[in-house]
């Protein structure tokens, strides 16, 4: 009965965020968000026999930003700026993952076995970050434009960098799973940089679907690698 209900209010959340897409409000989409997070942790809590420290690190400090987002709309202007707050939250998330990427012996074993593709790798990122602070400076937006948001497609950019090289090292059913979603959640966050650069008055509607699509494709999966009893990233 409780799996049924709580099934049900996962539904009920993608739902509400296609809708949001549909209409392109990415002020609904952020308020779905929080929402669709909690609910996928307590069936998780509730549900699953096995339980992961490492989506419960992810996945809080994500919830708490995202309410963070919600009292900023009913903050007045020139107090506490709850967005900021919440924005460092978010960003808690995946550094903290990154940190759990780079310390797993699986990733450091990638690194000894193949030292040409970290170099690749950065020299990729390097030119793919260099493009996009040229793209931002052309817009004329800060450095912080966004409360810290030029961070989050860096940081899911360096993920799935360091996530590659894992993988090299651990090629399973697991790691192939968590590279798509880490993939898929930094797209989702390119596709709504582009809205708020090039679409900034009227976002458009097909690429917030995409955006909604992607990152509840990612979630899905992140929570599929680590809510099963054998995950690719041990937790030791």
């Amino acid at each position: 009965m409780i799996k049924k209900l709580l099934l049900g209010l996962i539904a009920i959340c993608v739902v509400m965020l296609f809708y949001a897409a549909w209409i392109a409000d990415y002020l609904m989409i952020s308020n779905i968000a929080p929402f669709l997070l909690l609910s996928v942790l307590i069936y998780h809590f509730v549900v699953d026999t096995k339980k992961s420290a490492i989506l419960i690190w992810v996945f809080v400090p994500m919830i708490i930003g995202y309410f963070f987002y919600i009292l900023n709309q009913y903050t007045p202007q020139h107090t506490t700026n709850y967005a900021m707050i919440g924005n460092l939250f978010i960003l808690f998330s995946f550094v903290f993952l990154l940190v759990k990427i780079v310390l797993a012996k699986k990733f450091q074993l990638g690194l000894s076995k193949f030292v040409w593709l970290p170099l690749v790798i950065i020299a990729i990122d390097g030119y793919i970050i260099y493009a996009y602070l040229k793209l931002m400076k052309s817009f004329n937006l800060a450095i912080d434009h966004g409360s810290f948001g030029m961070l989050y497609p860096i940081i899911k950019l360096l993920l799935v960098s360091c996530i590659i090289i894992y993988y090299v090292a651990n090629k399973n059913h697991k790691a192939t799973i968590f590279v798509l979603a880490l993939s898929c959640l930094f797209l989702a966050e390119v596709v709504e940089m582009s809205q708020f650069m090039f679409f900034t008055n009227r976002p458009m509607q097909s690429l917030a679907i995409l955006d909604v699509g992607l990152f509840l494709i990612g979630i899905y999966l992140f929570y599929q690698h680590f809510a099963t009893p054998k995950v690719a990233i041990s937790e030791d």
